[in-house]
């Protein structure tokens, strides 16, 4: 999840330093000028003309936080002012280990983002965490504490050839029926979320199953959360190599589901269920073996 230009290293780096020292004058903006002060309005453009100019990449530009210091490519960005000190601290107290900004930033999200990094810590803490916290303010193009989905892709597209013509996970959109009649509007269910993405065709309404679907999921316990969520990994991992009605924006926004779905619980979950399998199958293929070196 990294810039890809065929720029400098270095003159990438000092575009991105640019771009994390804008952010983190923003933190002292927002605290101390009303929403829609003239000054505020101008830090908050600054902060996305700079990403823009570096430019992020489909993926997201990717900084890792440690107690010390920002990261990108696992190289501490300069400590250009006390701003960026600042950032760092506010974010590390968050318990943010990584923040990724996607392009298309908008000046909206990111003063929400902003607002929430200058709220207490442990008020974050108690509503959840500031994932949780950032997905109830709506911001979607700005993620914090997601795993690389590109790995997770890779272990759900090796999942499906292992689970094909198994019926406990269908991994094709068409294919996919849960049994179940589409209820009133009124009472969308998680089950009616699934249909709705596996046929939908329009990346406006995509998006909007989508949200509905991330926030259904806060509510639930682990066990139907996994559940819930593996099926709908399985939809978006098809939808990345297969888009309903070929729409090349429902590639993306399955990769942003895919996103906001690896929790760091899924991911286990699949690391053990592949753990489990492949010793299953060596016992079935290893009985008793003479030592070659006999």
């Amino acid at each position: 999840m990294e810039p890809t230009t065929d720029e400098p290293k270095e003159i990438l780096k000092e575009k991105v330093s640019l771009a994390i020292v804008e952010l983190a004058k923003g933190i002292k903006s927002i605290s101390f000028y009303p929403k829609g002060h003239p000054a505020l309005v101008q830090s908050i453009w600054k902060i996305v003309s700079t990403l823009e100019e570096i430019p992020l990449p489909e993926t997201g530009l990717e900084i890792n936080v440690t107690k010390n210091a920002l990261l990108f490519r696992n190289e501490p960005l300069p400590a250009a002012s006390k701003a960026m000190a600042d950032l760092n601290r506010e974010l590390y107290h968050r318990r943010a280990s990584k923040v990724i900004l996607l392009p298309g930033q908008s000046p909206e999200e990111m003063t929400a983002f902003l607002s929430i990094l200058i709220r207490d810590h442990q008020e974050i803490q108690d509503e959840g965490g500031i994932e949780k916290v950032l997905l109830r303010g709506k911001i979607s193009r700005i993620w914090v504490n997601r795993v690389d989905y590109e790995g997770l892709t890779e272990m759900l597209k090796k999942d499906e050839m292992v689970q094909k013509g198994e019926e406990d996970l269908p991994l094709k959109a068409s294919d996919l029926d849960f049994g179940l009649e589409e209820p009133a509007p009124e009472e969308v269910t998680i089950e009616a979320l699934l249909k709705k993405i596996a046929a939908e065709t329009d990346p406006s309404a995509y998006r909007e199953h989508v949200i509905a679907l991330s926030k259904a999921l806060l509510s639930e316990p682990l066990d139907r959360k996994i559940e819930f969520s593996s099926r709908a990994l399985s939809i978006f991992v098809v939808h990345m190599d297969r888009p309903p009605g070929k729409q090349a924006e429902i590639v993306v926004l399955a990769k942003m589901a895919i996103k906001e779905l690896a929790t760091d619980e899924l991911v286990f979950f699949y690391i053990r269920r592949l753990q489990d399998r492949g010793a299953r199958r060596a016992s079935r293929r290893s009985p008793t073996r003479c030592s070659p070196w006999r």
